[in-house]
């Protein structure tokens, strides 16, 4: 049936489980945090492993995310190299990887529009965890969800993900500290706690209102650094029409302009 043929070529559905790697990838994913380790290059765990760390919930992953601060990205890929890894800088703004065989960590230090470089206070606040048998750090809650706001697209929407951060650690959630971070970009937050409100009615103190009042309060106060259009920031497939054929400013070009001085040339 067409609808079994569809089925089977969605990946495989969440669950509840302690983080499962094959052998393979298990052995250089422990090799490349063995390697920063040794060589006291700091590094956040982020993506499916910081995900299920707070939720308990694990998908297979193709890799793992290790998060650090721009200026020690240089440290880390060098470390990868001295440890047998080939790395590569994929783009300068925010992503860079390191494989053995088909097998990869991806090194990030912003968000994969520039926005939300790692900072000291991550580090601060980032909670230990124990992965391949050593001490690691998580990415904190509250970056852990700025980090996956901007997923927003037609073809990878992180929403699950926040709404089930949200379900399972809203208690922990420090939200003055999640309002201060994402600036001018409240109102996004907010449009993600009604939507959990939506989702979970049942639980919806888990997102307290003195939260969306906080939130409420910063959306209509703050003021867009990027002029009138920002959708771009959320998915560039989506959105690059706007840009092309509706004639409005690209946003992304902003976010490289403040990385690097200019956005020519650079990704």
């Amino acid at each position: 049936m067409p609808e079994a043929r569809f089925m089977a070529q969605l990946p495989p559905a969440t669950r509840l489980s302690a983080p499962a790697f094959q052998d393979e990838h298990a052995r250089v994913y422990a090799a490349a945090l063995e390697a920063l380790a040794d060589r006291g290059v700091p590094v956040l765990l982020g993506g499916a492993v910081a995900f299920n760390h707070y939720t308990g919930i694990w998908r297979d992953t193709k890799d793992i995310d290790l998060f650090c601060r721009p200026g020690d990205a240089p440290r880390v890929l060098d470390a990868l190299a001295e440890a047998g890894f080939r790395v590569e800088t994929v783009y300068e703004s925010w992503l860079g990887k390191g494989f053995v065989g088909d097998v990869f960590v991806d090194v990030i230090w912003r968000n994969a529009n520039g926005l939300f470089p790692v900072e000291d206070a991550w580090f601060e606040h980032a909670p230990p965890a124990t992965l391949f048998g050593r001490e690691q750090r998580m990415v904190p809650l509250e970056e852990l969800i700025l980090s996956k706001i901007f997923v927003a697209g037609r073809y990878r929407f992180d929403g699950a993900d926040i709404l089930h951060i949200l379900h399972a650690a809203g208690d922990l959630v420090d939200w003055e500290r999640l309002a201060k971070a994402c600036g001018e970009h409240a109102g996004l937050v907010l449009a993600y706690l009604h939507m959990y409100r939506w989702g979970y009615p049942g639980w919806r103190e888990r997102v307290p209102q003195a939260a969306m009042d906080l939130l409420e309060k910063r959306a209509l106060e703050s003021q867009s650094s990027y002029g009138p259009f920002r959708a771009l920031l959320l998915d560039i497939q989506s959105f690059q029409v706007d840009v092309d054929d509706w004639g409005m400013p690209d946003p992304h070009k902003k976010a490289l302009a403040d990385i690097f001085g200019s956005a020519e040339g650079r990704e």
